[in-house]
């Protein structure tokens, strides 16, 4: 379901013939399965079910915000209804009994077709529309290997078990028709340490869908510049190698979204500017973008949008009994799309948004499991390496335990465990290599994560 605004309308009869006349512009929620439009609590049919009231006109409200920019809503739902009351709108059946929409506009008059017309035709009078269902193209299934992507996440990724089942099956199920829905979309919120982009680069490199992994914003030493959608999709065309049927089936992944609220009074217009520019991608309209002078209109419908973000997570208070002390730290409370609107998103962007997951804060007994288990981490590629040359590489607990702690306290970002062990081992793989016959073991304890110049190398004996 998506929010959308459409026309509501009033039958009138004079004289044997249904008149049906604008009254009220509403925003409401569009129900494809029962072709219904609910507003004001009350749901109504289209008009061209001939009931007493119905809607018409139909769009996203995304249309709206697009066509009237930084107008007052009252102001543009007025001027749309003003202009509506010059068209005559008339219900009557054709020749084979078939209801139908007249409409005119001064002099001139025509059938009215539109989508929701389309879907009240198959549903009831699925004759008329055969040829043309026929034409269409079917559907293209992706394959993807879920069962791969989630093994290779979880070797890497501690503590975050059932969010990584949910975005695999949102991925699936956009990818493999499992359902008709014009807002594909999920927005992921966790804080710094939590790993949002490496779940998604493991993604990319598994799944035989482009993948962009980027970010809102452009960091550059002291400089800090907007990745505007228009850049964003450039990008991803030069990723496809100019492949536009490959560009409009992939997943785009943006980072840092918390970073362009409109809460920031210096950059409120820019920002919300930015914010109705990714209304326009997740609601699937199709943009133009220029690339050395030739012009490429990409239709973004069939594109995944993920929006990645460190939100505020508003604590909850654990009540203390009478006559006990309360020990537990408060705990954070699920947020809901209200509070993403108090952090600075546009209303009809959280509204758009189908999937908000918030991502789990790893425990540093996860962080350590994740450390053992990651054979591909720095720290065991050098226990096989130095295995090779027969010396044992002996990390003691204390050790890992103090890699987690590091981690925790300056964000499980994408390589940094390797940065860590590959800077701790660093002067002693220099001695091992200057003397590659002379040792048989090499320790390194948690003093060595500190202090890289202090670590315990051991001679073979003679």
């Amino acid at each position: 379901m998506n929010k959308d605004y459409a026309i509501i309308f009033q039958k009138f009869e004079h004289e044997e013939v249904e008149y049906y006349l604008p009254i009220d512009v509403a925003e409401g929620i569009y129900l494809e399965k029962n072709n219904t439009f609910t507003a004001h609590n009350i749901t109504l049919k289209h008009i061209i079910a001939g009931e007493d009231y119905g809607y018409c006109n139909r769009e996203n409200i995304t249309a709206l915000i697009n066509k009237y920019k930084y107008m007052p809503m009252f102001i543009a739902k007025k001027i749309i209804l003003n202009e509506l009351r010059k068209t005559t709108y008339v219900r009557t059946v054709n020749e084979k009994n078939m209801p139908i929409i007249l409409f005119q506009k001064k002099e001139e008059g025509n059938i009215l077709m539109e989508e929701d017309i389309a879907n009240y035709y198959i549903r009831y009078f699925p004759e008329v529309i055969t040829y043309e269902n026929s034409e269409k193209e079917t559907p293209q299934n992706i394959a993807i290997d879920i069962n791969k992507i989630y093994s290779e996440i979880k070797k890497k990724i501690p503590n975050q078990d059932n969010h990584i089942k949910e975005i695999l099956s949102i991925i699936w199920r956009d990818f493999n028709n499992y359902q008709n829905i014009k807002s594909r979309s999920i927005l992921i919120n966790g804080e710094k340490s939590s790993p949002k982009k490496e779940i998604f680069n493991i993604i990319e490199d598994n799944i035989n869908i482009p993948v962009l992994n980027t970010s809102a914003i452009n960091k550059y030493k002291n400089n800090v510049t907007l990745n505007t959608v228009n850049d964003i999709l450039i990008s991803l065309l030069k990723k496809c190698n100019y492949d536009i049927k490959k560009a409009e089936t992939s997943i785009i992944v943006m980072d840092d979204i918390d970073t362009i609220t409109i809460l920031d009074q210096n950059d409120a217009r820019l920002f919300g500017e930015y914010q109705t520019d990714l209304i326009r991608l997740i609601n699937g309209l199709p943009f133009t973008i220029e690339i050395d002078g030739d012009s490429y209109t990409i239709d973004t419908s069939k594109m995944l949008v993920v929006l990645m973000g460190d939100f505020m997570k508003y604590e909850e208070e654990i009540p203390t009994i009478k006559g006990f002390s309360n020990t537990s730290n408060n705990q954070s409370k699920q947020m809901t799309k209200i509070d993403y609107l108090n952090e600075g998103l546009l209303e009809d962007l959280v509204i758009s948004i189908q999937n908000i997951i918030e991502l789990d804060k790893p425990t540093t007994k996860e962080y350590i499991a994740n450390i053992n288990k990651d054979e591909d981490n720095s720290l065991n590629i050098s226990k096989k390496f130095l295995e090779s040359l027969n010396i044992r590489l002996t990390v003691e607990e204390t050790a890992i335990k103090r890699i987690s702690e590091v981690i925790e306290k300056n964000g499980y970002a994408e390589g940094q465990i390797n940065e860590i062990i590959d800077k701790a081992l660093a002067l002693a793989a220099f001695e091992i290599a200057t003397n590659p016959n002379t040792y048989e073991e090499l320790i390194i304890s948690e003093d060595t994560i500190s202090d890289n110049s202090k670590y315990k190398l051991i001679k073979r004996k003679k």
